[in-house]
C-alpha cells in the first residue's frame, strides 16, 4: 500500500469514528468516552506521520507546495485545540454534540483539501517515493500504536 491509500484508508477510519460519535446518544456515555479516545489517539498518530514523513518530501517541491504544508499544518492545529476544547465537554452535555459537529467541520475541510489537492499533486510529483514511504508509515503506526497500549 502506498502513502496516498494509507492516509486515505486512516481518513476513512477516522469519519468512520466521527458518523459513530454522532450518531451516540446522550445515554451512551461509555461509547463516548472509547470513540474519543480512540479519534484522539488516531489523528495524533496520523497528523505526525503526515508531518514527519509526507509534508517535507511534499515542501521540497516547490513554493506552492510549501504554502499548502503550512496550511495543513495550521489545520491540523485547529484539529488539535477543536479535540481539546470537546475533551472539556462532558459527553452527556448538550453542547457536546455540537462541538463534534464544529470539529467534524473543520476535519472534512482538511481531508476534503488533502485528498482532492495535495495528494494527487503528491502522487504527480513524488510517486516514485510513495511506495516506500507507505511501508514506514505503515510501521510508523504501529509502533505508536504499541506505545499507547503500553500507557
Amino acid at each position: 500500500m502506498d502513502a496516498i491509500e494509507f492516509l486515505k484508508v486512516d481518513h476513512a477510519h477516522v469519519r468512520d469514528l466521527v458518523g459513530r460519535m454522532t450518531a451516540s446518544t446522550a445515554e451512551q456515555l461509555d461509547l463516548r468516552h472509547q470513540l474519543f479516545e480512540l479519534l484522539r489517539q488516531e489523528l495524533e498518530i496520523h497528523t505526525r506521520i503526515e508531518e514527519h514523513l509526507l509534508y517535507p518530501v511534499i515542501e521540497r517541491q516547490g513554493s506552492h507546495e510549501q504554502e499548502q504544508v503550512r496550511d495543513s499544518l495550521e489545520e491540523h492545529q485547529e484539529m488539535r485545540d477543536r479535540l481539546a476544547q470537546l475533551a472539556k465537554i462532558d459527553p452527556s452535555d448538550q453542547h457536546w454534540k455540537q462541538s463534534l459537529i464544529e470539529f467534524n467541520e473543520v476535519l472534512e475541510h482538511h481531508l476534503s483539501d488533502e485528498e482532492e489537492d495535495l495528494f494527487p499533486r503528491a502522487r504527480r510529483e513524488i510517486g516514485s517515493e510513495l511506495e516506500q514511504m507507505g511501508g514506514r508509515m505503515y510501521q510508523e503506526k504501529g509502533d505508536r500504536l504499541r506505545e499507547y497500549s503500553l500507557r
